[in-house]
């Protein structure tokens, strides 16, 4: 499987490490290793993470990854063209009701 990182999920990665960036340059380098380490996991096991119950009533069936307590990586798989598209990556500490209005489908 391919790992496919929608336009929203590069906006939110780059937005994390250049937030985390201004206070340490080393801290945003490792949050974003251990995100894309987290990810690459998924392409032998995507169906890893639990189902997203935020987003249960749409047509995808969306999961979540949660790297470092704080952020999930939302993504679905498409078996059609054997990949793992990256929703978004999600900043858990926001209100979970923005969730969903995050995912377009």
């Amino acid at each position: 499987m391919v790992i496919w990182w929608s336009p929203k999920a590069k906006r939110r990665l780059k937005g994390i490490y250049l937030y985390y960036k201004e206070r340490s340059e080393l801290a945003a380098e490792n949050i974003l290793t251990e995100i894309n380490s987290a990810v690459e996991h998924l392409t032998k096991y995507p169906q890893m993470a639990a189902k997203e119950p935020l987003l249960a009533g749409f047509a995808k069936i969306y999961r979540s990854l949660l790297v470092r307590k704080y952020f999930k990586v939302v993504y679905f798989v498409d078996e059609v063209k054997d990949a793992i598209v990256i929703a978004t990556v999600w900043d858990s500490r926001q209100n979970p009701a923005k969730l969903k209005l995050e995912i377009e489908e």
